[in-house]
């Protein structure tokens, strides 16, 4: 029983990789990268479409002080997996970046893995953008294939094929959903090019992104490790609040901000 229950840890950990790799990534409106020559053609080169996928990544900036709260879920299906629901509250400022479990039910060992992604992410945060990383989508890490037109959400976007360049557990052989209007991606969904755990045949991940009071960042993660011995584990993060480094200030003056204000604006 000890290692079993090691291994179901060891499988939820190592998605933390999926959640930390896409969590950054904030972008004023204001930035965005104009579609207008691309957008009327049918089947746009190749490479014209990377290369503004590559700018609108460019274009993206780390907000210098915002806060946002986030539920997890963490479910298997065997019957001595994890199971935990987790609601946690994460403050990013220049000078130290925080969080806060709010709520949690479940398995203490469910609430014990949200812990080690959250300490991962704000003493990760403050590092290198993994917009111009060894993670971004650029012809340095990956090789692309044209998918075609399609919509999500009801938003038109191109379709862009994913084969990582090499065995990383960072990168993602897939599919990627790019906004037609911004070449922002909307959505990247595949496996693992690497395994991050000899107990794990395989990680399919879904992340989604969208607008939030003007910045474009990760909306959902859903994360699925097929773990030797143990079947299915399920790793889920939802964005349900977000405070602009305007409200943020406000709160510091004891105005608080209520959740699910204006500020907390997806367009999907």
């Amino acid at each position: 029983m000890k290692s079993r229950t090691k291994s179901v840890l060891i499988a939820v950990v190592s998605l933390l990789l999926c959640e930390v790799v896409f969590c950054q990534g904030f972008r004023h409106a204001s930035t965005k990268v104009s579609a207008a020559n691309n957008a009327s053609q049918t089947s746009p080169a190749l490479a014209a479409l990377v290369e503004r996928v590559r700018l609108a990544q460019l274009a993206a900036r780390t907000l210098p002080n915002y806060e946002l709260v986030r539920e997890y879920r963490i479910a298997g299906e065997a019957h001595n997996s994890v199971q935990a629901n987790v609601t946690a509250a994460l403050d990013f400022s220049p000078a130290k970046n925080t969080y806060t479990i709010e709520k949690h039910d479940g398995s203490p060992r469910g609430t014990d893995v949200v812990r080690r992604i959250l300490d991962h992410e704000v003493e990760s945060s403050g590092a290198k953008s993994k917009t111009d990383s060894s993670v971004a989508l650029t012809t340095a890490n990956y090789d692309f294939s044209y998918g075609g037109e399609t919509s999500l959400d009801g938003k038109p976007c191109f379709l862009l094929g994913l084969i990582p360049k090499r065995k990383d557990k960072e990168l993602i052989a897939g599919q990627a959903w790019i906004d037609k209007s911004t070449f922002e991606v909307r959505r990247i969904e595949g496996d693992l090019a690497k395994s991050p755990s000899m107990w794990i045949k395989k990680v399919h991940v879904a992340i989604a992104f969208g607008d939030v009071g003007g910045n474009w960042l990760q909306t959902s993660l859903n994360a699925k490790a097929d773990v030797r011995f143990i079947g299915t584990q399920t790793l889920t993060s939802n964005l349900v609040d977000f405070q602009t480094p305007e409200e943020v200030a406000q709160k510091s003056f004891g105005t608080a901000h209520a959740p699910g204000s204006s500020a907390f604006r997806q367009r999907q």
